[in-house]
């Protein structure tokens, strides 16, 4: 039987891209340290996961010559902004929250573009985690990927989320090498529905997406002894009458809130939360007395 770790199964996603002017160093300093530590205040979050993203994987998915799998042209996207809910309630809740009003306004400063998509309820589901660490902070020893999924226009959207939910993803869930899967079902993308200020929205046809996939190997080995095996090989032969394109990008994970309140990292942001890590993180400042006077509170228990 396949694992049912605890995750919620609801979930709001955002693409994001950097503004040319601002180097990749500081756009990841801004987005963990001042822009992810504002985002983590906001109320209705139960979880909060950075996910920086590298160079696109050419040819990740083997099996099939039929779906693209280079990056749209102007697509840099550099990171994803992972938020789960417990209850539709909760997402309506971070949306009004006064955090996320002040976020709204803060993306300009180092965002080019952010590009948001939600599932709905059951949408977002973890089908197994085999890792070791639920809220991890940068890099695990695990080969990370996510692989962004692309409907052909000539296939039915139910035939499609049918085939990626019931077919790929057990095919890979059943994976010897496979870690964890986590799958997200989007709904259609918006450019209305995250309009912030002095940032794009805009998406062209090649840029949406309908789906992605979270997957992690123990190395990089592993994953591609899985994704040539036999099985594989065929589930992906056989969707390529529904899936387009898939673009998968290496991904290092961070988690800044956790359980419905901020981590260490979203208190205090990345570069605090390292130096505690660096001194074998003191016990006098995980403890929550501590932590209250810095931050009410908004203190997880145990802190990750």
């Amino acid at each position: 039987m396949l694992e049912k770790p605890r995750v919620s199964d609801l979930s709001t996603s955002v693409m994001i891209t950097r503004r040319d002017d601002i180097s990749l160093d500081i756009f990841y300093d801004y987005w963990s340290d001042i822009h992810g530590v504002l985002a983590a205040r906001a109320e209705g979050a139960f979880e909060y996961f950075q996910h920086r993203l590298g160079t696109p994987i050419d040819g990740f998915l083997q099996g099939s010559s039929s779906i693209d799998q280079t990056p749209s042209a102007g697509d840099a996207i550099v990171g994803l902004a992972e938020i789960t809910f417990e209850t539709s309630a909760d997402r309506e809740k971070l949306i009004r929250s006064a955090a996320v009003g002040q976020m709204v306004l803060d993306e300009q400063n180092v965002l080019k573009g952010t590009y948001m998509y939600s599932t709905g309820p059951g949408n977002a589901a973890t089908i197994v985690d085999r890792t070791i660490d639920r809220a991890p902070q940068g890099p695990t020893g695990d080969y990370q990927v996510l692989v962004f999924l692309r409907r052909a226009e000539s296939a039915p959207a139910t035939e499609f989320r049918a085939f990626v939910r019931d077919t790929l993803m057990t095919t890979i869930s059943e994976g010897t090498n496979v870690l964890k899967a986590r799958l997200h079902l989007l709904e259609a993308y918006d450019a209305a529905a995250w309009p912030t200020p002095n940032v794009d929205h805009q998406r062209t046809i090649s840029q949406q997406y309908d789906a992605y996939i979270e997957l992690a190997f123990d190395s990089a080995a592993n994953a591609r002894r899985f994704t040539g095996s036999v099985r594989m090989a065929q589930t992906i032969f056989e969707a390529a009458r529904l899936i387009a394109a898939a673009t998968t990008y290496p991904d290092e994970i961070y988690t800044m809130v956790f359980g419905g309140r901020p981590t260490q990292a979203g208190l205090r942001g990345l570069s605090a939360f390292r130096t505690l890590r660096a001194i074998n993180e003191p016990e006098n400042e995980r403890s929550k007395p501590l932590l209250n006077v810095l931050f009410g509170d908004a203190v997880l228990e145990p802190l990750s």
